[in-house]
């Protein structure tokens, strides 16, 4: 960067114009001039980093996440499947559904996933079907405050953030019939999610919701045309 000067004219001579960078100016001088630019230069650089710190500030960190009803986690090729999709370090939460985990399976996935944590849901005895597993990426998982599960349908996660801000994260198997046996089971886990859902809004928390739902929130989305005479299940 730099300025022209035009040095004054004296007697009988013709004014001469000199071309100097800023930087060959002294900071101080009894010019006016000159400290003008040197304060101005200054306050650009000042202005600089603020704007350097302020997209600090509003960078955003963004968190990947997955699901992936699985339909059982015992297969060896299906938990090699859960193995790249921690070992590619790009998701930070997955979620998986239907797992029918046994108590070997999930020593198998903590063996292979060492860098996510491990949050099962299954109930003892439960059919085919049910079973929720959470993964969630480590340093994410340090910021996990509270954990609530639910008879291997719902698996609800707290998350807590910088200035105190929190995220309300579910994992969700629900019933596979939600309009025939699974109705009632339907209509119960409803509720419960209801009442859960309206306290994380009261604590002014953002809301994820992951899983497999079973039902359509349109019918006529339905291209087997199965539910095509039913309307979405309470759960929707």
């Amino acid at each position: 960067m730099g300025r022209e000067t035009i040095a004054p004219a004296s007697a009988g001579r013709e004014a001469s114009l000199e071309v100097r960078p800023v930087s060959s100016f002294p900071s101080q001088g009894p010019n006016g001039a000159t400290i003008l630019i040197t304060e101005l230069e200054k306050a650009i650089e000042k202005e600089k980093e603020n704007r350097k710190k302020n997209i600090k500030r509003k960078r955003i960190q963004t968190i990947k996440l997955t699901h992936q009803n699985i339909q059982g986690t015992n297969a060896d090729w299906k938990q090699k499947f859960i193995e790249a999709a921690c070992n590619t370090n790009e998701t930070q939460i997955i979620t998986l559904t239907e797992t029918n985990s046994t108590e070997k399976s999930l020593r198998s996935i903590r063996h292979i996933c060492k860098n996510y944590k491990l949050i099962p849901c299954a109930e003892k005895g439960a059919a085919k079907g049910q079973g929720v597993i959470i993964l969630v990426q480590y340093p994410l998982a340090r910021a996990i405050t509270k954990i609530w599960s639910l008879q291997g349908r719902i698996v609800n996660i707290i998350f807590r953030g910088k200035k105190r801000k929190e995220i309300s994260f579910y994992g969700i198997q629900a019933p596979t019939a939600p309009y025939a046996e699974g109705a009632e089971e339907t209509s119960r886990l409803a509720s419960i999610l209801a009442a859960r859902i309206s306290n994380d809004r009261l604590a002014r928390r953002s809301i994820v919701l992951t899983g497999d739902i079973n039902s359509y929130p349109n019918n006529n989305a339905d291209y087997e045309g199965a539910t095509s005479g039913q309307s979405p299940s309470d759960l929707i």
